[in-house]
């Protein structure tokens, strides 16, 4: 009787006038639904990623580009053909790729652009061969564009001397110096805000879910 009398006294409730102030029952009802959760956490996702892309030093790439071509006194002939040969196997193109990133070329081209030992570490390298190309692109990544950049230019120097007195039948030549980069490539706020959005907008849609599952769920009967 009780639960039968409940429902008649839900059913014979007024509805609200139109302009009328919500109830209460229905600001709890919203509440309940969760739905604040997705702007709230989305708000959070979105300020956090911003707040620490704002903190972080920005990182600037200078890039410079050799080749690798057949020695100069190297003539027509079987020898040219021979080291042409050789090219084709990419073994020895993939030596010299590595030749930039070792310690001791490190430390020649930092000492040639007066980068002293203590701020080596903060300026990041790495060489690699263009695909289907004889083509060798180093790249430095640093907290300075004028220091990246004369830091690649310079370990393209000291690898060009290195090759040439590793191989005599081969030789590197500068194709692109680098240059000093305008922008940096790295903090991108633009991509980090855009996934935090994405991120925020899932966590908030699962918080959702979760809370209407568990508010909805049966307590019980008494």
């Amino acid at each position: 009787m009780e639960v039968t009398e409940l429902r008649d006294h839900v059913r014979a409730r007024p509805a609200a006038r139109p302009g009328s102030a919500p109830d209460v029952p229905s600001l709890r009802g919203l509440l309940r639904t969760g739905l604040w959760m997705v702007p709230l956490v989305l708000a959070l996702s979105v300020g956090t990623a911003a707040v620490v892309t704002s903190y972080q030093t920005p990182t600037y790439r200078g890039s410079a580009t050799l080749v690798l071509v057949p020695s100069a006194a190297i003539h027509d002939g079987p020898d040219l053909l021979r080291s042409l040969e050789t090219l084709e196997r990419r073994t020895v193109i993939a030596t010299f790729a590595q030749i930039p990133s070792t310690e001791r070329i490190r430390v020649a081209a930092a000492r040639a652009v007066a980068l002293q030992p203590d701020s080596l570490g903060y300026y990041l390298s790495q060489a690699f061969v263009i695909p289907n190309t004889n083509l060798i692109r180093i790249e430095v990544e640093g907290p300075d564009p004028a220091r990246a950049a004369g830091f690649a230019n310079a370990l393209a120097t000291t690898t060009m001397a290195e090759a040439k007195a590793m191989y005599r039948v081969f030789e590197m030549t500068p194709l692109a110096a680098a240059v000093a980069p305008k922008a940096p490539v790295a903090p991108n706020p633009r991509r980090a805000i855009a996934l935090a959005a994405i991120l925020g907008a899932f966590l908030g849609i699962a918080a959702t879910y979760l809370l209407v599952r568990s508010t909805s769920s049966p307590s019980g009967l008494t």
